[in-house]
């Protein structure tokens, strides 16, 4: 949903290997111009090797666009198959039919074909992509092809795309006539620093917008120092990163919101003065394997720190659900408050001695909280039109959108049982969004704050140490708006009257911590 938000064409960093987002650092270049080479030159076997993610498969996708007719080309992913079904998916991709499956017979139906593509002048160029997970026998078997040569030309050519593992494989005994018969080998590498931000920016200004307008320097620098030159690893990063600024109207991303990445995805985050693994000189293997490292310590600190912490503070594995009370140097003891479809159940947290080993899972649907009141009026009733998104009808109708606001706006279309999924001429009601439309009165006289909806939980946090809620509990309500999603109600109370609630209002407003009014929105 967030693409309507900052306005891009479509998702920057969609982790397919779209050729449209190839971006050419010094080392793909280089190996690109190799392989147009090697192949125009039928220069016989190359081999292509690189960390995972270092953007392989989508080299490989636009040299597919780049042949001419004289060339045809197979392009395998499926390395964890015997050597006679690779044949036969060679032939097959070739348009031939497949008659026996034995192995004698399907070479020598592909030994006929590559013959009488040297009749027409025509060769045969097979790409194998995540070649270091053939089996061994499937490897030193490919010799076989590398025989399969006319007096006139190499006909066939072979590519091997893979992981460093892929050379190691290849300098084995059993496969040296296979390594001989490699005449040109390319190696893509990470990402310096400064190629990283310029593959952030070249990404961003393919959909319309740029690096400079989404992410501020700082933010930009983080990840790129975190990301380690691995363009699969930006992606994640970044497309994380734009749907939390989504969630919190935010347009411009900072450090704040990568580090809320980094807790999510458990990225131990390297100080400024880390090392950077990815420069020029530096060793691919090496990159991986402190990569490697640096996970599993993450790893072993966030399973330590939930260890002592305790199940019972836990919530989606990783983040706190109750949160305590703010009060003027009073210590009171926290209660997790859980909303159901029908009843509201306060649990106190049990002393640490007494914590249970597992936790309880969490009740969803929560009943409204705002219920449609005469005096908010509606501001408009749209019929909805053929490939409409509540998302798109969302920001075009009040300039933004974000959980908060379409989670108000399902609870006036009760209807809308999925805010993915809305029907073609259906009416939908858009409410005026004003300051008082955030007030919960409940039946004992008292007031509540709705203070956000989010995808998860944690962003709760950002109101425990608000002065305009001391004294007062926040309380995180799930809700299930989907049969896969959930969102999370942030809600602050209680307020002893209306007056006292807007004032909280004006106060958390003004600092923008209530995302339903990150916009124009009318007071």
């Amino acid at each position: 949903m967030y693409t309507q938000f900052y306005g891009f064409s479509e998702e920057p960093f969609n982790d397919t290997p779209d050729p449209k987002f190839l971006f050419l650092a010094e080392s793909h270049q280089t190996a690109l111009d190799s392989l147009l080479f090697g192949i125009n030159q039928g220069r016989g076997f190359i081999s292509v090797s690189g960390e995972a993610g270092t953007g392989k498969t989508i080299l490989i996708y636009q040299l597919l666009n780049r042949f001419e007719k004289q060339v045809k080309t197979v392009f395998i992913c499926l390395p964890q198959i015997t050597f006679e079904d690779l044949l036969k998916k060679i032939l097959l991709e070739l348009h031939l039919q497949v008659s026996e499956q034995n192995k004698a017979s399907l070479l020598l139906q592909f030994s006929d074909y590559l013959i009488q593509s040297s009749d027409h002048n025509e060769r045969i160029v097979i790409f194998i992509d995540e070649a270091q997970n053939l089996r061994s026998e499937v490897l030193e078997q490919l010799q076989t092809l590398a025989n399969l040569e006319t007096s006139r030309s190499n006909v066939l050519q072979l590519v091997l795309v893979g992981q460093p593992e892929l050379e190691i494989k290849l300098n084995g005994r059993r496969v040296r006539q296979l390594n001989q018969k490699i005449k040109i080998r390319c190696q893509i590498k990470p990402l310096t620093e400064e190629e990283s931000c310029k593959y952030i920016d070249h990404r961003l200004r393919l959909v319309g917008s740029s690096s400079p307008e989404v992410f501020t320097p700082e933010a930009l620098s983080l990840i790129c120092r975190n990301a380690a030159g691995i363009p699969r690893s930006i992606n994640l990063i970044c497309d994380n990163a734009l749907r939390i600024g989504f969630q919190l109207s935010d347009k411009k991303g900072d450090v704040s919101t990568v580090r809320m990445v980094f807790q999510e995805m458990y990225i131990q985050e390297r100080p400024a003065s880390f090392p950077r693994a990815f420069k020029k000189n530096a060793s691919p293997r090496r990159i991986y394997y402190s990569v490697l490292t640096l996970i599993c310590v993450g790893i072993a600190i966030f399973l330590g720190r939930e260890y002592i912490k305790g199940p019972t503070e836990k919530l989606g594995g990783s983040k706190t659900l109750t949160e305590h009370p703010i009060g003027a140097g009073k210590i009171t003891t926290p209660t997790l408050e859980i909303k159901t479809d029908s009843t509201s159940e306060k649990v106190p947290s049990p002393a640490p001695e007494q914590r249970p080993a597992t936790p309880h899972p969490v009740a969803a649907s929560p009943s409204p909280l705002t219920q449609p009141k005469a005096s908010d009026g509606l501001k408009k009733a749209i019929v909805v039109e053929k490939g409409s998104t509540l998302s798109f009808l969302c920001q075009n109708h009040y300039k933004l959108c974000n959980p908060t606001l379409m989670d108000y706006i399902l609870e006036y279309n009760p209807r809308i049982l999925n805010p993915h999924l809305i029907l073609a001429q259906q009416r939908i009601q858009f409410p005026e969004v004003r300051d008082s439309s955030l007030i919960i009165e409940s039946s004992d006289g008292t007031y509540k704050v709705h203070l956000g909806t989010f995808s998860t939980p944690e962003y709760a946090g950002r109101y425990k140490d608000e002065p305009a809620l001391r004294g007062k509990s926040v309380e995180i309500i799930p809700r299930k708006v989907s049969p896969g999603e959930t969102w999370y109600r942030v809600v602050g109370g209680n307020f002893s009257s209306r007056k006292e609630s807007l004032e909280a209002i004006h106060a958390l407003r003004q600092k923008g911590l209530l995302p339903i009014f990150r916009g124009s929105l009318k007071k």
